[in-house]
């Protein structure tokens, strides 16, 4: 799955279908890989690193749920390295 290039994120609707991304990826992080249970993952989107509400988390994953798909089907430590590169500003470790 490839995400738009920073320099072509212009229009709304790119910088909400990016953040939209990492929000996904983010919440893949907290339950995938360090394990968190769905409560305290959708605590720490919505109180510490988005600022939505949790109707706006949950529309997402729905709307977002083949990106979940896609990063599921990698190993741990390619989809580590993968979040890495294409999210760098975000702590993945």
């Amino acid at each position: 799955m490839e995400i738009e290039d920073l320099n072509e994120i212009k229009t709304r609707e790119k910088r909400l279908n990016r953040r939209n991304s990492v929000m996904v990826a983010r919440f893949f992080y907290w339950t995938e890989i360090r394990r968190r249970r769905y409560d305290d993952v959708v605590c720490i989107l919505e109180n510490n690193e988005f600022f939505v509400e949790y109707q706006t988390i949950s529309r997402i994953l729905s709307s977002f749920d083949s990106y979940y798909s896609y990063l599921k089907g990698m190993s741990s430590n390619e989809c580590t390295r993968y979040l890495k590169n294409e999210y760098p500003s975000w702590n993945w470790t």
